[in-house]
């Protein structure tokens, strides 16, 4: 369906838009922001699930941060004068130190060097520095509620004693969003016209209903702090999430872990095979109720959370993947990756030491090629085997998302 502009819809087909509520239409409340309306359905869940003296799953899948950048009025203003100082390169700095201070990255990590596709808060004039501020201040205003109805959700569990007897996973289903339709490298034209047509991006509109922005390419690099790229990349900051576990009974004063920060490598594959370890659920691996399943390749981290172990995979349970002809293999600390040119890339296979060096600016192919070619050639294997097919070197991701 191609947008047509001369309609003041925006679109040359009509659409009805209606929310759904386990299977049934559901009227959504004016003026209640998506943080308030999916906690207070996921309370209502939990609390029946308590009624019923039943073992219940719950998934809160929230739509904060995700784009449009809406939020409360009131939380957006506290954040704006911050990123107005900061600009894009003040911000990156401030998380690679921090990270850096907490434990979170490494200290051997090096600072990256500048991204020569972001933005420069220098060329940016003072009414677009102002626009840029108040839209990532909108951004940390949707972490910040995300971050209470968090806090609610796990003060219900606390008070009826629920608590201690739930595993509590938090990830984030993926990095920043680096989405910038105006972009002239990874934009979109059609979508830049869409939302200049449809939506008010007055500096006074920012972070309401009628606004439609994304925190861009240049928020996107530099809220990853200590890593590179972003969404739709495959460098760490195209792939590595923020992640808490707290295991049964963790948030006691007695659980030996707790705090830990730990830069153990772990896929998000391990996270199902995780939750049922502790739910005491054997999976069938290849087999269920008569059908032929795929095995899963996700390993458990519960005797790692234990300390049991002081990692989560060996050497032997490494894991791969491929996005936009750009693929990688984890084994271990080590990563080799190959970036095509078209995506910003130079085409070859490196190898890094992801854990010593985040940032990937250590590469080792030279230094290890035994590690290097053994672990190149495993991807190379398993490209073939399960059948992940070249990518033609033009072909470009941004530009066909834009014809």
């Amino acid at each position: 369906m191609t947008p047509d502009f001369s309609d003041p819809n925006g679109l040359n087909v009509k659409r009805e838009e209606h929310f759904t509520l386990n299977g049934e239409h559901f009227e959504r409340p004016n003026g209640i922001y998506s943080g308030e309306l999916y906690t207070n359905q996921m309370l209502q869940f939990l609390k029946e699930g308590e009624s019923e003296k039943k073992p219940w799953f719950a998934y809160m899948a929230f739509t904060t941060a995700h784009f449009p950048i809406q939020a409360p009025t009131e939380k957006i203003d506290k954040h704006y004068k911050k990123y107005l100082e900061l600009g894009f390169a003040g911000l990156k700095k401030e998380r690679y130190e921090s990270l850096k201070k907490k434990g979170l990255i490494t200290q051997t990590a090096t600072d990256p060097l500048f991204n020569d596709i972001t933005h420069k808060w220098e060329s940016l004039t003072q009414k677009e520095k102002e626009i840029q501020a108040k839209v990532m201040a909108t951004y940390a205003a949707m972490i910040e509620d995300q971050d209470d109805r968090t806090g609610q959700i796990l003060d219900y569990l606390k008070e009826s004693g629920q608590l201690d007897n739930t595993l509590v996973i938090y990830l984030t289903d993926n990095v920043p969003e680096g989405f910038e339709a105006t972009h002239p490298k990874t934009g979109n034209p059609e979508m830049a016209k869409w939302i200049e047509t449809q939506f008010d991006q007055s500096f006074e509109a920012i972070g309401t209903a009628n606004s439609e922005h994304t925190i861009s390419v240049s928020w996107a690099n530099a809220v990853t702090g200590g890593l590179q790229w972003w969404k739709w990349f495959i460098g760490k900051g195209g792939i590595r999430v923020p992640m808490m576990i707290v295991p049964p009974g963790a948030f006691s004063n007695t659980y030996e872990k707790a705090g830990e920060i730990s830069n153990v490598v772990v896929s998000v594959k391990d996270l199902p095979m995780t939750i049922l370890d502790y739910a005491g659920v054997k999976h069938p691996q290849n087999k269920y109720k008569d059908r032929d399943i795929v095995a899963p390749s996700g390993i458990s981290t519960r005797p790692f959370l234990e300390g049991k172990k002081d990692h989560i995979r060996n050497e032997k349970q490494w894991y791969t993947f491929e996005l936009f002809g750009n693929g990688y293999l984890m084994q271990g600390n080590y990563k080799v990756i190959k970036v095509r040119e078209v995506m910003f890339g130079d085409g070859n296979w490196h190898l890094y030491d992801v854990v010593s060096d985040p940032s990937e600016m250590k590469p080792l192919e030279n230094s290890m090629p035994e590690k290097f070619n053994s672990m190149k050639n495993l991807y190379l294997s398993y490209a073939k085997d399960h059948n992940i097919m070249e990518v033609v070197p033009e072909w470009n991701p941004f530009k066909a998302a834009s014809e």
